[in-house]
């Protein structure tokens, strides 16, 4: 299996008589019968079509074969007995509260050790499982946990922290900040200057953290993109819709009639679908949107969140800008990206 953007000439390169193999490639000569392929008219669509072929072919091992890295999500589940932050590939756990996605799970743990340290939360939830019979660790001593393994407090007011903290990483950042900031105040004005310093760190990471989740992280149920890239032809565009996992393409429509498509893109984009999504395959849909959002430069299309996109007119306005430059600067003859299969004995 792979992409190629010109497949004859890939083909004869890989099946010709005569010609040398590099060591560590297999000789196809010998073994394939046919060549089943499908066209694909962008990098994007190259790449999720590998992705589902890969899927069906090789169901096993075809994570080997995918071209993106996998991403991160931190999550939580409050309605456990004791519910704790944790960071995991795979998203669309029952229950459960899911920020991301991050390139880097150490972006994501990064997140979990500054919502501990905002809001005053475990670090040993096998402490915590004890409760009410636990023993306070050293941050209790720290004043940095208020112990409600030992049932210094009661579990109700730990959850209300822990829900607390949903809420900031879930995009609701005021009430945290000022928290922090009216506990640092009080601190420097007891002279406790080591507490005061300690919360002033936790202030600039929290800012830090509050920019990476508005550009480009969120809670995954309002993780939905509209992706539009090119068509078969340069004068078409065709959009990809990311919705709650689920990621599907439409009909392309020519350029210069998307007004008239895209109130039924706005709608189908809000729409959520009514089927259960495998985790894993809905994980690796946001990989795969992820792994382009996260580049300086796209490539080929726009990648729009929901929140971003604005009036339909302004839709159309950007689609426009995008892919009529597109086509005043690539050449007449650029091959399109093709999904290739080579079928073996």
């Amino acid at each position: 299996m792979l992409r190629a953007q010109n497949l004859r000439r890939s083909a004869a390169g890989r099946l010709e008589s005569g010609s040398d193999l590099p060591n560590r490639r297999a000789d196809l000569r010998e073994v394939a019968r046919e060549i089943r392929w499908t066209p694909a008219y962008s990098v994007f669509e190259s790449m999720l079509t590998l992705l589902r072929v890969a899927r069906l072919l090789t169901p096993g091992t075809y994570r080997n074969d995918i071209e993106f890295a996998p991403a991160w999500f931190a999550s939580i589940r409050l309605a456990d007995s004791f519910p704790r932050w944790r960071v995991d590939k795979i998203a669309f756990q029952p229950d459960a509260t899911e920020i991301g996605p991050f390139g880097r799970r150490r972006e994501a743990d990064s997140l979990t050790a500054l919502l501990e340290d905002a809001f005053d939360l475990c670090r040993y939830p096998e402490i915590l499982e004890k409760a009410p019979h636990g023993e306070a660790c050293d941050y209790f001593d720290m004043g940095r946990c208020p112990a409600p393994c030992d049932g210094s407090i009661p579990m109700t007011q730990y959850r209300a922290s822990l829900d607390a903290s949903i809420q900031f990483a879930s995009g609701v950042f005021t009430p945290a900040i000022e928290r922090i900031q009216t506990r640092m105040n009080t601190a420097a004005a007891a002279r406790e200057f080591a507490l005061a310093a300690r919360l002033r760190d936790t202030l600039d990471r929290a800012t830090k953290t509050m920019a990476k989740l508005k550009k480009s992280c969120r809670i995954l149920n309002n993780y939905r993109y509209l992706i539009i890239q090119r068509g078969p032809r340069r004068s078409q565009v065709k959009p990809f819709f990311l919705r709650n996992g689920h990621l599907d393409d439409s009909q392309a429509v020519p350029l210069a009639k998307i007004e008239k498509n895209v109130p039924q893109w706005l709608t189908q984009l809000q729409q959520t679908p009514n089927d259960t999504i495998d985790a894993r395959h809905g994980s690796e849909h946001i990989w795969l949107v992820a792994h382009f959002v996260a580049k300086v430069d796209r490539g080929t299309g726009l990648f729009l969140h929901a929140d971003e996109i604005g009036t339909p007119d302004k839709l159309v306005e950007s689609v426009r800008l995008r892919f009529v430059r597109e086509k005043k600067t690539r050449p007449d003859n650029a091959p399109n990206e093709t999904s290739t299969v080579d079928a073996k004995n």
